[in-house]
Protein backbone atom coordinates (compact mmCIF):
# COMPACT_ATOMS: atom_id res chain seq x y z
CA UNK A 1 0.00 0.00 0.00
CA UNK A 2 1.89 3.24 -1.32
CA UNK A 3 -0.94 5.59 -0.11
CA UNK A 4 -0.93 7.60 -3.83
CA UNK A 5 -3.84 9.19 -4.35
CA UNK A 6 -5.59 9.20 -7.65
CA UNK A 7 -7.26 11.74 -9.40
CA UNK A 8 -9.39 11.85 -12.60
CA UNK A 9 -9.56 15.24 -13.34
CA UNK A 10 -12.93 15.80 -15.66
CA UNK A 11 -12.95 19.47 -16.41
CA UNK A 12 -10.76 22.77 -15.93
CA UNK A 13 -12.98 25.68 -16.04
CA UNK A 14 -11.97 29.46 -16.25
CA UNK A 15 -13.65 31.35 -12.93
CA UNK A 16 -13.27 35.14 -12.47
CA UNK A 17 -14.57 36.86 -9.50
CA UNK A 18 -15.45 40.38 -9.27
CA UNK A 19 -16.37 42.46 -6.57
CA UNK A 20 -17.58 45.92 -7.64
CA UNK A 21 -16.48 49.88 -6.22
CA UNK A 22 -19.57 51.44 -4.90
CA UNK A 23 -21.80 52.41 -7.67
CA UNK A 24 -24.33 54.61 -8.85
CA UNK A 25 -27.60 53.54 -9.33
CA UNK A 26 -27.72 53.69 -12.91
CA UNK A 27 -23.73 52.34 -13.21
CA UNK A 28 -25.30 49.32 -11.05
CA UNK A 29 -27.46 48.98 -13.34
CA UNK A 30 -25.36 48.62 -16.46
CA UNK A 31 -23.08 46.13 -14.89
CA UNK A 32 -25.85 44.10 -13.55
CA UNK A 33 -28.08 43.72 -16.68
CA UNK A 34 -24.42 43.09 -18.53
CA UNK A 35 -24.57 39.42 -16.35
CA UNK A 36 -28.25 39.23 -16.23
CA UNK A 37 -28.89 36.59 -18.77
CA UNK A 38 -27.98 33.07 -18.33
CA UNK A 39 -24.94 33.25 -20.30
CA UNK A 40 -23.09 36.11 -21.54
CA UNK A 41 -20.00 35.95 -23.78
CA UNK A 42 -17.13 37.76 -23.06
CA UNK A 43 -13.67 38.46 -24.83
CA UNK A 44 -10.59 39.29 -23.10
CA UNK A 45 -6.90 39.65 -24.04
CA UNK A 46 -5.85 39.72 -20.01
CA UNK A 47 -6.12 36.19 -19.15
CA UNK A 48 -3.02 35.41 -17.96
CA UNK A 49 -3.34 31.51 -18.84
CA UNK A 50 -4.89 31.59 -22.27
CA UNK A 51 -4.14 35.27 -23.26
CA UNK A 52 -6.65 36.42 -25.59
CA UNK A 53 -10.31 34.84 -26.38
CA UNK A 54 -13.76 34.89 -26.89
CA UNK A 55 -16.08 32.26 -23.87
CA UNK A 56 -18.94 31.65 -22.87
CA UNK A 57 -19.68 32.79 -19.07
CA UNK A 58 -22.78 32.27 -16.41
CA UNK A 59 -23.27 33.81 -13.33
CA UNK A 60 -25.39 33.52 -10.42
CA UNK A 61 -26.49 35.64 -7.56
CA UNK A 62 -25.27 39.50 -7.84
CA UNK A 63 -25.94 41.02 -4.09
CA UNK A 64 -25.99 44.61 -3.78
CA UNK A 65 -26.69 46.86 -0.96
CA UNK A 66 -27.91 50.48 -0.99
CA UNK A 67 -24.69 51.62 0.97
CA UNK A 68 -26.21 55.52 1.14
CA UNK A 69 -28.62 58.10 -0.36
CA UNK A 70 -26.66 61.96 -0.80
CA UNK A 71 -30.23 63.94 0.62
CA UNK A 72 -29.59 66.91 -1.39
CA UNK A 73 -29.33 64.96 -4.85
CA UNK A 74 -31.17 62.03 -4.11
CA UNK A 75 -28.27 59.95 -5.72
CA UNK A 76 -27.61 56.19 -4.60
CA UNK A 77 -24.31 54.61 -3.68
CA UNK A 78 -24.44 50.48 -4.46
CA UNK A 79 -22.36 48.12 -2.43
CA UNK A 80 -21.33 44.73 -2.17
CA UNK A 81 -21.74 43.97 -5.91
CA UNK A 82 -19.59 40.75 -6.16
CA UNK A 83 -20.40 37.95 -8.86
CA UNK A 84 -18.10 35.32 -10.51
CA UNK A 85 -17.71 34.54 -14.13
CA UNK A 86 -17.81 30.73 -14.39
CA UNK A 87 -16.63 29.55 -18.33
CA UNK A 88 -19.64 27.48 -19.76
Amino acid sequence: MSGIMYRGRVASKIRWDFEELPLKTEDANLVLNLIYPEYVEVETNIDPLLGHYIKTFYSNNTPATCMTIDEETGVALWNGISFPLIER
